[in-house]
């Protein structure tokens, strides 16, 4: 174990940690934005600090980026989700820092906003913010036309502390977000194949996340899959449990050792069907391998009711 834990990275931060959440982590000390044109894109200096476990790649299929998000000042509402991307220069290891001259876009309508810094994992890695990392705020005024100040030479840069809170999750950015749940249970009738690709819609918001997912196993079928597949998972929960559970009543149809196979395989199932209220498991490799194979193995021995009683009858 030693051997091959020193020869992957990645196996030596499943064993140090489980939950990925905490691999990717970000500090930030950004210059001031002050004041902002409407649309200006303004080169900003902000120093890095990899603060969580694992290293973030420059290159590869899923490559670290700087960004940002929008926030309206007053109601720390999401105004922009996508900003721009700053690259990495280098792959940057666990608690090394580095200054980047990060890429900012104001909004274009005048007013005060609150820019949340944050790192983003492309092409599916997701961003920071959506496991356990502080999204940081800077705080922002954009007008319209030429800024007071235009004209005055520009100060250098200066490094200061923001702001890090956890903001409000929203359905965008959200790992787990309660509005795709609320959406999904808003509108079961009228789309009955796939909620993930139109709650955006429902909620009013011109682009979303389409790879976020509930924390609810059942949501989540539902909002994957629609009312059929959702119908179609209860219908295979019914077919498989509805003799195992004959079986298990009916002590004399099974031996003492398969009776009791079998009353731990449902209580295994049952737990995961339980915890399917309060979160998702079927999106994990070692949990979704574990439920499909209890559910085989109560299928399997399910089905020898008809064959026991055909025995015994003879």
């Amino acid at each position: 174990m030693v051997a091959i834990s020193g020869l992957s990275p990645v196996l030596q931060l499943r064993l140090g940690a489980q939950d990925t959440s905490s691999w990717y982590d970000a500090r930030y000390l950004a210059a001031p934005l002050g004041t902002l044109r409407s649309g200006e894109v303004r080169t900003v200096a902000v120093e890095l600090t990899n603060s969580g476990r694992a290293s973030w790649r420059h290159d590869g299929l899923r490559p670290v980026m700087l960004s940002y998000h929008w926030y309206d000042a007053a109601s720390r509402r999401l105004i922009d989700f996508e900003g721009l991307r700053t690259p990495l220069p280098r792959t940057i290891r666990p608690q090394e820092a580095l200054t980047l001259a990060a890429q900012v876009r104001a909004p274009q309508r005048p007013g005060a906003y609150l820019l949340g810094w944050d790192m983003v994992r492309e092409n599916g890695g997701g961003w920071f913010s959506q496991g356990r990392s502080a999204i940081t705020f800077s705080p922002a005024t954009v007008v319209a036309g030429i800024t007071p100040s235009a004209g005055a030479p520009s100060p250098a840069p200066r490094l200061c502390r923001l702001s890090r809170s956890r903001p409000r999750r929203h359905a965008v950015n959200s790992g787990r977000s309660p509005s795709s749940c609320g959406a999904s249970a808003r509108c079961p009738a009228s789309a009955p194949m796939s909620y993930r690709h139109i709650y955006g819609a429902r909620l009013g918001l011109g682009e979303w996340d389409e790879r976020i997912h509930t924390n609810n196993l059942y949501l989540e079928v539902l909002t994957g899959a629609g009312l059929f597949g959702l119908s179609a998972f209860a219908i295979m929960l019914t077919v498989v449990l509805s003799p195992a559970l004959r079986l298990v009543l009916d002590r004399q149809a099974l031996s003492a050792e398969r009776w009791a196979t079998l009353s731990a395989a449902l209580l295994g199932l049952g737990a995961f069907l339980i915890h399917g209220v309060f979160d998702v498991f079927l999106a994990f490799t070692a949990t979704y391998i574990l439920f499909w194979a209890l559910l085989g193995l109560i299928t399997g021995l399910g089905t020898r009711r008809g064959e026991l009683h055909s025995a015994r009858s003879l």
